[in-house]
């Protein structure tokens, strides 16, 4: 039941709804873009305001002190709630600029605020109707921005496409959840609720199949596979900040969902589920860097990238799910975490650059038109290729922690399952997989590299654009270096929060405390235990 409690806990996102109500009604009364626009990049920063406070990441208590009936008050909740913040501050203050303004920039900065709060709403969902709501509040405002982003015929059919592999997805995505309701009668994502329910049912054998139709609809989210197909046409007509906004957005929901689903019912995961969600991470990973390797196309290309970071991500569902608790939870939570912060941050700032970039008037559509940029705006060149060395995962910055982190997940959980042959197996090929899809990527991560820096530009005009946007990626750059060179406090801050988040729902009679008070190092998660080479070698 809604009780004061509970929207005294959504405070944060009713800002933004708010907010983006009132940027409707003012863009339908024509107040000037640049009022609508200051208002949202402040609700933004008054939003992350309301989170600081007694309940950071660093000093969270031991008990649950912040859920109520609908929400779930713990540093996994918190974290992602940050990364959705964070991910809005990056948008609306180098992308508002970055395109052409027109009658409908209110609605796009009104939609954009719904996105984020939608994000933010999945972060702390612990029940199936509020879950549904945020995703929701994430997809129809996304599809709608992409109808307005520009009247093309790429943009309508980009458009179409999304909005209705969005319903097919929500379709299925809602009749999992009506699945898991029939088998649990409870709608609670808190483990002590349905997992209960299910370890006792007398239908238990057919829950798998709930999990798989929840997966469909969250797997849309995360342009995973086999749901990845209509990423790079959909990137393709978007404009490059839509682009940006569908490759973010949705992972930080469909992320979200899916760990609060794994963390309810993971322990009850039988030997064939858990072995589906070894393979899947390792097809959609080599399904997007092979698919990215002969792309011509800026978003094209950016779109099979994105379909392989939806596959490293979901490595560390797979350490979830196949590691023991509370090993392999602790190591695939805080892997996913510090993945996702470095994934948006770099992608965001990638796009913001390109977005505020400008060649003979147009934005750049294909890597060539790139060519020769470091030769006339070189910090505007090495900005952007730090956030492409960071998705490449290439060390010391924030993307190598985070794929060391997941890669090392794999490995530990095929240590601690040795006893179960095959899952211990497909763990180490996982793992394999994993490092030789990094080597591909690599490959056009640097091409794209060296026709910036290494290429003669095709044509003599001069590159134009907002100063704005470029700052942003700036910044963004500046914020992959910083993590990848001072990576523990962040690795610390997500080890705290996975934690915590077992702390909270540790009441569950299937989820017995195994020593969680001795709590590891928090960036062992980066470090492969003792063997592993060896293992991996055999």
């Amino acid at each position: 039941m809604t009780d004061i409690a509970t929207i005294q806990r959504l405070v944060p996102e009713l800002t933004l709804v708010l907010s983006a109500a009132v940027i409707f009604v003012g863009s339908a009364f024509r107040v000037p873009v640049a009022g609508l626009r200051t208002l949202g990049q402040f609700s933004v920063l008054f939003a992350a305001l309301l989170l600081v406070g007694p309940g950071t990441v660093g000093s969270l208590p031991s008990t649950d002190v912040a859920s109520t009936d609908l929400l779930i008050g713990d540093g996994l909740g918190l974290v992602l709630r940050w990364t959705s913040l964070i991910s809005a501050a990056i948008f609306l203050f180098g992308g508002s600029r970055a395109e052409r303004a027109d009658a409908l920039e209110g609605e796009r900065i009104g939609l954009s605020l719904l996105v984020f709060a939608g994000c933010m709403l999945a972060s702390v969902a612990a029940d199936f109707s509020l879950l549904f709501v945020a995703m929701e509040l994430v997809s129809i405002p996304t599809y709608t921005l992409l109808f307005v982003g520009r009247r093309t015929i790429f943009s309508a059919e980009a458009s179409i496409k999304y909005f209705l592999l969005s319903i097919f997805s929500s379709a299925f995505f809602l009749f999992g959840l009506a699945w898991m309701y029939m088998l649990t009668g409870t709608t609670s994502l808190v483990p002590h609720g349905a997992a209960a329910a299910l370890g006792s049912h007398a239908w238990s054998g057919m829950w798998p199949w709930g999990v798989l139709f929840v997966w469909i609809g969250l797997g849309f989210k995360l342009a995973a596979f086999p749901l990845h197909f209509y990423a790079p046409d959909v990137y393709q007509g978007a404009t490059p900040m839509n682009a940006a906004l569908l490759a973010v957005a949705p992972k930080i929901a469909g992320m979200a969902g899916l760990l609060r689903m794994v963390e309810c019912w993971g322990p009850n995961f039988g030997a064939p589920l858990v072995t589906v969600f070894v393979l899947l991470p390792i097809v959609t990973v080599t399904v997007g860097n092979i698919g990215a390797l002969w792309q011509r196309h800026v978003r094209r290309l950016l779109a099979y990238s994105s379909i392989a970071h939806a596959g490293y991500l979901t490595i560390g569902i797979a350490v979830v799910v196949a590691g023991k608790w509370p090993t392999g939870w602790n190591d695939g939570v805080t892997s996913i975490l510090l993945y996702l912060m470095a994934y948006s941050v770099a992608t965001l700032g990638a796009f913001c650059i390109l977005a505020g970039l400008r060649i003979g008037g147009q934005v750049p559509e294909d890597l060539d038109e790139l060519a020769g940029l470091a030769r006339r705006e070189p910090w505007m060149a090495a900005a952007l290729s730090v956030c492409l060395f960071s998705m490449a995962g290439i060390p010391p910055l924030a993307g190598f922690w985070g794929k060391l982190g997941l890669i090392s997940g794999a490995v530990r959980a095929a240590q601690v399952t040795a006893e179960s042959h095959s899952t211990s197996r497909w763990l180490f090929v996982l793992a394999v997989v994993a490092m030789l899809n990094a080597a591909i990527a690599a490959a056009y991560y640097l091409r794209f590299i060296g026709i910036l820096w290494f290429r003669q530009p095709p044509h003599e005009d001069v590159p134009q654009g907002e100063s704005v946007p470029r700052q942003v990626g700036f910044l963004c750059a500046a914020l992959l270096i910083v993590i990848g060179l001072y990576p523990q406090p962040f690795a610390a801050g997500f080890r705290g929060a996975a934690l915590h988040a077992r702390q909270v729902t540790q009441q569950s009679p299937e989820r017995p405390d195994h020593g969680l008070a001795q709590a590891e190092d928090p960036a062992e998660f980066m470090r492969p235990s003792s063997g592993s080479v060896n293992q991996l070698a055999q």
